[in-house]
């Protein structure tokens, strides 16, 4: 669905059901995050459940990105608790992800 919603036009995609963390792609020239897991969130019953993604996105003027991936840990009260931070990671399109 993803790939398809970048084929139809679509640059940059940000997904959020499965309650777990799942992977990022470059995909044709656009960004694709599959989940960012829970933030706020009831279902303890896992470490995955128990986490969740803070992405963050910089639009550069060069047309790249910048992401950084941290992760959120959620308290035994379902609560953001700790963040463990990600490193930066600039990435390069073939073409600009946005017009100039």
């Amino acid at each position: 669905l993803a790939h398809r919603t970048i084929d139809d036009g679509a640059k940059i995609i940000i997904g959020t059901h499965p309650h777990v963390i799942e992977d990022t792609e470059v995909y044709k020239n656009s960004y694709i995050a599959y989940s960012l897991g829970n933030f706020i969130f009831d279902q303890g019953f896992s470490e995955n459940t128990m986490q969740g993604m803070l992405l963050e996105l910089k639009l550069n003027r060069d047309g790249s990105i910048s992401t950084t991936k941290n992760t959120i840990k959620l308290n035994k009260s379902f609560q953001p608790n700790n963040i463990i931070l990600g490193k930066e990671e600039k990435i390069k399109f073939e073409q600009p992800l946005l017009p100039q």
